[in-house]
């Protein structure tokens, strides 16, 4: 029987428009892909997901590689205005993981952030929407690593077969079918009330 909803954020429940990214490289003149490429294309998305750096070193990593564009001082602001917006709740997707909630299950929260992760799920109010939340950058532990998964599972005291999964990443998917958790790739909310009626 499920016992409990396991659920990443971004790309399931959190969203960045990527014409944000846009706006902001025309704003400041830089070729466009500039931002995703300097800020996720490099070792060091890594690190502060694992919390070997913080959140403030790795953004300010970003300013000084995004500087071959422009002046430091304009990409040290650029990335301080970027920073600042904690993207957009899918709340029909939540409200259809709290309806479970409310039916008994354990939610919870798995996700690779960094130490800013606190302080966004308060400025959306949702922290207190989870059960139990996971922070790969506070455990040293990042999907699709099954160590996580396991940490998940026995803070939560449930057995791989008590769980569903649900990502983005199909790399994260495989990882948790792997060691036994039924698994949902997300990609619209209407195939994931089916996947979830289906196991519930």
């Amino acid at each position: 029987m499920i016992k409990a909803i396991i659920t990443d954020l971004d790309g399931v429940i959190r969203h960045f428009p990527t014409n944000r990214n846009e706006e902001y490289e025309k704003q400041y003149g830089l070729p466009q892909g500039t931002l995703v490429k300097s800020a996720f294309e490099h070792s060091d998305l890594n690190k502060v997901i694992k919390g070997e750096i913080s959140d403030e070193e790795w953004r300010m990593i970003i300013a000084f590689r995004v500087q071959k564009f422009a002046p430091l001082e304009d990409c040290k602001q650029l990335i301080k205005e970027w920073s600042s917006f904690p993207g957009l709740i899918n709340h029909n997707v939540l409200d259809l993981f709290l309806k479970y909630r409310k039916e008994g299950l354990i939610l919870v929260l798995l996700t690779n952030a960094t130490d800013k992760l606190d302080i966004d799920l308060q400025t959306h109010s949702i922290h207190d929407n989870f059960d139990l939340i996971i922070n790969s950058s506070k455990i040293g532990k990042i999907k699709p690593n099954p160590d996580i998964f396991h940490f998940t599972l026995k803070k939560n005291g449930i057995q791989p077969s008590e769980a569903v999964f649900i990502d983005d990443s199909p790399k994260n998917i495989e990882a948790a079918q792997k060691i036994g958790i039924k698994s949902h790739l997300y990609s619209c909310i209407t195939k994931l009330e089916k996947f979830l009626s289906e196991n519930w």
